[in-house]
């Protein structure tokens, strides 16, 4: 019922797998900071949130400054030219969990835009979950940038 109350699912709202999520911890470096999250989707205790109500650090990342440290961004895809903009002119240090899709006119820029090897995401059938985990997104996502 909260699925429908909230008039369908958000095409924006896909959440990584935790232990996914734990893996890039290790690998890259822990982050206390997500750019985009509800609190059902956060992985950070600190969030910029994706919808009003906000979160602990306040609603629309963009509407605020970064911290300076190592942050994490999975942005929805309709905000990732700007999120690739704001990372350029802060000169931020993010983990990017995007799509590989080098066709795509962003993804020039992104390539331009790292400073470590991508990471590929391996598949499982649980990589992205929806509605609290109980979607899933069958499918080979992405590549985690930093």
């Amino acid at each position: 019922a909260d699925i429908l109350s909230r008039g369908g699912l958000d095409s924006s709202e896909w959440r990584l797998n935790p232990q996914m999520v734990e893996q890039i911890w290790e690998r890259l470096g822990r982050v206390r900071v997500n750019l985009f999250a509800t609190q059902a989707m956060t992985h950070c205790p600190l969030w910029f949130s994706l919808e009003m109500g906000g979160g602990p650090l306040g609603v629309d990342g963009f509407a605020h400054p970064w911290l300076q440290e190592l942050l994490y961004a999975f942005p929805p895809l309709q905000l990732l030219p700007l999120t690739l903009e704001r990372i350029h002119q802060e000169e931020a240090r993010v983990l990017l969990i995007v799509p590989q899709w080098p066709r795509q006119l962003w993804f020039a820029t992104l390539a331009q835009m790292i400073s470590a090897d991508p990471w590929p995401l391996p598949l499982r059938r649980d990589l992205l979950t929806q509605a609290e985990g109980l979607l899933w997104l069958l499918a080979s996502f992405g590549t985690c940038f930093q």
